[in-house]
């Protein structure tokens, strides 16, 4: 209803102005060399608004032969993000169904069609890794440490490589990266627990750590590990303040205490 309205007060305004124009008295003469045409004012308006009309169409068919090869541009450029976009998606698929070949070929086909977004070099590091290429997963991952947004994901993945080869000094560096990366990370936390764990280094492993539980044992196996009798002991100490029911907290005072020449206290460590 409002188009035919719409249509409608338009027509109406189009014949009035016809009208109006056709009222027009007079007539209107060209010369041009040997010709001379002459017409009537009204038909000499509607040849100019015809004139301007195809002047004016002409001019967007000019403008559009210029656009069109931004716009031919901008299509393919869409139709290679909706590719690439595809192709990340079916390789997360793969990497998550452990089709190492399938995830590979489409984290390839991504690359090729998007370049190396985040998302892509992410893609293109798992499914290396998966394929037991850890040197192309090393480098998509160290690129992966550029982006801001994915830092985080890339020192996780070179943490983790360097931790399954023993190269725990490796591991920590980039737990550490992580961390600042993404503070507060669980994974990071553990992460730097266990290197520093494997290099025996007690007291940063005691510093990442609150939980009772955690704290007795780490503390206890650091008395038995330390050559030094007060330092074995003052962790002793810790393990058992920490978790007095766990034994091997208990075994460990009483060790440090016999070593310490505190016989009748280690004793009563163990009947307690």
């Amino acid at each position: 209803m409002l188009r035919a309205a719409r249509f409608m007060i338009i027509a109406v305004i189009l014949l009035g102005i016809a009208w109006w124009i056709s009222t027009f008295p007079g007539s209107v003469t060209a010369h041009s060399g040997d010709y001379t045409v002459t017409a009537s004012t009204p038909v000499a308006l509607l040849i100019l608004a015809a004139i301007a009309l195809l002047l004016t169409i002409l001019f967007r068919i000019i403008g559009g032969i210029r656009r069109a090869p931004g716009g031919v541009s901008a299509w393919q450029g869409g139709r290679r993000k909706n590719l690439g976009e595809i192709a990340t998606n079916r390789g997360l698929t793969a990497l998550a169904a452990g089709d190492a070949k399938g995830a590979e070929a489409e984290a390839s086909r991504a690359r090729k069609l998007l370049g190396e977004t985040p998302l892509v070099l992410l893609l293109t590091a798992e499914a290396a890794r998966l394929n037991g290429r850890h040197d192309q997963a090393d480098a998509a991952f160290k690129k992966l440490t550029t982006h801001k947004d994915m830092a985080f994901l890339g020192h996780r993945g070179l943490g983790q490589h360097a931790a399954s080869t023993g190269d725990h000094e490796a591991a920590r560096t980039h737990a550490l990266a992580a961390e600042d990366a993404y503070p507060g990370s669980s994974w990071a936390r553990a992460e730097r627990l266990a290197a520093a764990l494997k290099q025996q280094d007690w007291r940063t492993a005691l510093g990442l750590t609150q939980a009772p539980a955690e704290v007795a044992a780490i503390a206890a196996a650091a008395a038995n590990a330390t050559q030094d009798r007060s330092s074995a002991l003052r962790f002793a100490r810790q393990a058992i303040k920490a978790d007095p029911s766990l034994v091997p907290a208990t075994v460990a005072y009483a060790r440090s205490l016999t070593l310490a020449s505190k016989a009748r206290a280690a004793k009563k460590a163990l009947l307690n």
